[in-house]
């Protein structure tokens, strides 16, 4: 069987292919003058011995198609001759016929001759503006803390109301009691003693430091609430109370900025690689609600479009039985971060930990309690940081510093195609439906730097065939479908021998009668496209959700890993 491959090229040209005979036609038109009708009657021309495939790698021989009719030909030459019987009636050298209502203003008159409009045309830069990072203050754990700071942690009260602390701090100094820090491996601790003991404390260990006051205002101290300000301290507050204060250790941290969030809010139309560079912003970032002092850093996140122009998996928004669907967008309100808004969403599953901006939203797929001990919450489904509405005014955000800068060199390379070089097929977001469509196969999940490894990370229908404890056929499948996606793009195929693996492997009624639908759509065909073929689409979408209970289950893997590593320096 000689297999052969179709293509539209311009026999004029004699470089051009086109993805369509109808943008061919335009082509000739435009460039050439030559209109040729749509849609002649012709014969194929193609042998009993002869098949059609999608892949140049696949063919024997490369035919061209003819523009008007279903005829091909194997070589330009001959292309041209036949494409002249279809030609009506030629156009002159340069000249394009015009509409009909071109024409009838020509005859009218009504174009004064030599009068001209000239009228601005604006244009989107490709620019994208970037932050200043030596502008920014790094936050790191690694300072004794202040005087203030040191009270209210020996006292626990890092995070009660500004009149509480404003009440322990009185006292504390009515009772003439001091606040010194033990220093163990690098933590600090901190404790109280009184003035005329505290001499004798420090000279017992070397590990004891004194914590000396800072220059205050006098005031009067018993029920006025003006000696505490809340201060712009409360990372590190975290940072030093938190059970994973080594590992956190490590890491520096940025407050996010409004240069941060001016890049979360590029437009994915004309800056295609923020899809990349807003997911590694967020990626290993922190947000702490400073209402009741719970914090969550994030492992994972994906990034998703606001529209259906570069998003398939669009967030959806609209009516709801008389009523608009709640959506990440941000509130017309007064915010932290201009156009970003941490919340909560409910969904099917539960509700999913976002981070919205006015082109984007960010789902958090992966995340750990940092102001108390927990275990990790992996998949979009998230149980332990609620946040209603006036917890989303009150959460900051702390960028991790790392990926600050790997997101700036994302955010300057318009060429961007995916976030990191190795685990690609893990960069693909966890979708269960549009496998038919391109934006379907964004390289655009991030992972923070503590959990870069795939061990760590929430496993996708895309990457569940790398489950060491599971031998799913559908997984395969799918992961099969991703990797000729990315290798090939619009051209990629699914192979029949993939299909026909797939169906070996499983070990599901209702899974094989599906995969037997798959390979009815071969005919005598071995492979078929997997872009834009919504057959094959609808057999993939009722798969995917049987796959939920086993992807569930390899969580558990990846989240007893990613206890193990933030307990790693214990």
């Amino acid at each position: 069987m000689e297999t052969l491959l179709k293509k539209n090229r311009c026999y004029i040209c004699d470089h051009n292919d086109f993805d369509t005979k109808r943008n061919l036609r335009r082509h000739l038109a435009d460039l050439h003058c030559v209109e040729v009708p749509a849609g002649a009657r012709g014969i194929s021309g193609k042998a009993a011995n002869q098949s059609f495939v999608l892949v140049e790698d696949k063919a024997d021989k490369v035919v061209f198609a003819c523009p008007s009719c279903p005829n091909f030909h194997m070589n330009l030459q001959d292309l041209c001759a036949h494409v002249q019987t279809h030609v009506a009636a030629p156009a002159k050298s340069g000249e394009r016929k015009t509409s009909g209502i071109e024409e009838k203003e020509e005859e009218e008159g009504e174009e004064v001759e030599g009068e001209t409009y000239d009228y601005p045309l604006n244009t989107i830069s490709p620019a994208v503006l970037l932050p200043n990072t030596d502008a920014n203050e790094d936050v790191t754990t690694n300072e004794q803390r202040e005087y203030d700071d040191a009270v209210l942690f020996a006292c626990q009260h890092t995070h009660q109301t500004p009149i509480k602390k404003n009440m322990t701090l009185g006292m504390v100094d009515v009772l003439d009691l001091e606040p010194f820090a033990i220093m163990n491996d690098g933590l600090e601790h901190n404790a109280l003693v009184h003035k005329s003991a505290l001499p004798k404390v420090l000279a017992d260990g070397a590990a004891i430091r004194p914590t000396l006051p800072s220059k205050r205002v006098a005031q009067d101290l018993p029920c006025e609430c003006k000696r505490f300000k809340p201060m712009n301290n409360h990372l590190t507050n975290l940072l030093c109370s938190s059970p994973y204060q080594r590992m956190l250790q490590q890491r520096t941290y940025q407050e996010m900025n409004e240069q941060h969030s001016t890049l979360l809010n590029q437009d994915w139309v004309f800056h295609p690689q923020m899809k990349y560079a807003a997911a590694q912003l967020l990626a290993g970032a922190i947000l702490l609600n400073t209402r009741n002092g719970q914090a969550v850093i994030i492992n994972a996140v994906e990034a998703y479009g606001r529209k259906k122009l570069v998003d398939v998996h669009r967030e959806p928004f609209g009516l709801l039985k008389n009523t608009s669907m709640r959506n990440s967008l941000p509130p017309p309100l007064r915010v932290l971060y201009a156009n970003v808004w941490p919340t909560n969403l409910l969904n099917a599953d539960g509700d999913k930990l976002v981070i919205g901006t006015q082109s984007m939203n960010a789902l958090i797929t992966s995340s750990f309690r940092l102001d108390q001990k927990c275990h990790p919450s992996l998949g979009a489904k998230s149980v332990d940081f609620k946040l209603e509405r006036m917890d989303s005014l009150a959460t900051r955000i702390y960028l991790d510093t790392e990926c600050i800068q790997k997101a700036i060199a994302l955010a300057k390379d318009r060429q961007a195609s995916q976030i990191d070089v190795f685990n690609t097929i893990s960069s693909l977001r966890q979708v269960v439906s549009k496998f038919d469509n391109p934006s379907t196969y964004y390289l655009c999940r991030a992972f923070g730097p503590l959990t870069v490894s795939h061990t760590s990370q929430p496993y996708s229908i895309f990457t569940l065939s790398d489950f060491d404890r599971g031998n799913n056929g559908t997984a395969h499948l799918f992961q099969a479908i991703a990797k000729n996606v990315l290798e090939h793009g619009k051209d990629a195929c699914l192979a029949k021998e993939t299909v026909l693996d797939a169906m070996n492997k499983a070990n599901c009624t209702k899974q094989k009668l599906l995969l037997q639908e798959a390979l009815d759509l071969y005919q005598d065909l071995d492979l078929i496209p997997i872009i834009k073929n919504k057959g094959l689409n609808k057999i993939l979408s009722d798969m995917a959700p049987a796959l939920a209970s086993s992807i569930s289950i390899a969580n558990r893997s990846s989240a007893l890993e990613t206890e193990a590593i933030f307990h790693y320096l214990d």
